[in-house]
């Protein structure tokens, strides 16, 4: 479906996307091989069941290489997302041992082939399952925080475009003045001043790229208490 559908993806991507295609398909079939001979050819053949062969090996390699490069992926994604290189360049700092550590996990499988001895190079499989790990946490929690904040922005501009249009007009956002709204209430015991709730509306400024707020606000619009007259009174 992506190799007949248009495409407005770069060179690079496409070549990423075919890249992981093929590495996920011999994945694929080299597992089923593995299982094959394993419960089929070998069935019940315990000293070929407690040793691991080189298409064993493929699986940690070709996880370590797929899982990695989906990661780094992802980094440059987070990179033009949220603007924050350095949070894109610890993404890719453990997405590269996490596809080293699954080369050098193949590779220690066929020095150590027993079953019983892979402990023996648990520190490179730990490594590797924690900067995985790692990497993952921090896509997910970069990416959703940027989506929360780009939703409660947008809900906000929303917001206010619908306030500007149940005023009847196109006035500029930046050019509002602050509402006021009165209170009918007076305070008996007070300097014969009006209560008045203030509600200075601000105007939110975004930009196509980094997504940028800033806040104008107009202070001399705001409404100073007027003082109570006699008309007032009656």
């Amino acid at each position: 479906m992506y190799h007949t559908s248009p495409k407005r993806d770069g060179g690079w991507l496409q070549g990423l996307v075919y890249l992981l295609f093929i590495a996920d398909t011999a994945h694929t079939v080299f597992t089923i091989i593995y299982v094959y001979e394993s419960l089929i050819k070998h069935f019940g053949d315990v000293d070929y069941l407690s040793t691991a062969d080189w298409v064993f090996s493929t699986d940690p390699a070709l996880t370590g290489m797929i899982g990695g490069l989906v990661q780094a992926f992802f980094a440059w994604r987070v990179k033009v997302l949220t603007k924050r290189p350095w949070v894109a360049l610890i993404i890719l700092f453990c997405a590269a041992i996490s596809f080293f550590m699954g080369i050098a996990t193949a590779i220690a499988t066929v020095i150590v082939p027993k079953f019983i001895e892979f402990q023996k190079f648990k520190v490179v499989v730990i490594i590797w399952l924690v900067s995985s790990s790692f990497a993952d946490i921090a896509i997910t929690g970069s990416l959703v925080f940027y989506l929360l904040y780009t939703n409660s922005l947008m809900s906000g501009l929303n917001a206010r475009a619908f306030w500007q249009q149940t005023r009847g007009g196109d006035e500029d956002p930046a050019s509002r003045k602050s509402a006021v709204i009165k209170l009918s209430t007076l305070n008996g015991n007070s300097n014969d001043y009006d209560r008045h709730i203030f509600v200075h509306v601000e105007s939110d400024h975004a930009n196509s790229e980094g997504m940028k707020i800033g806040r104008s606000r107009t202070p001399e619009n705001e409404v100073e208490p007027r003082k109570r007259t006699e008309d007032d009174a009656v």
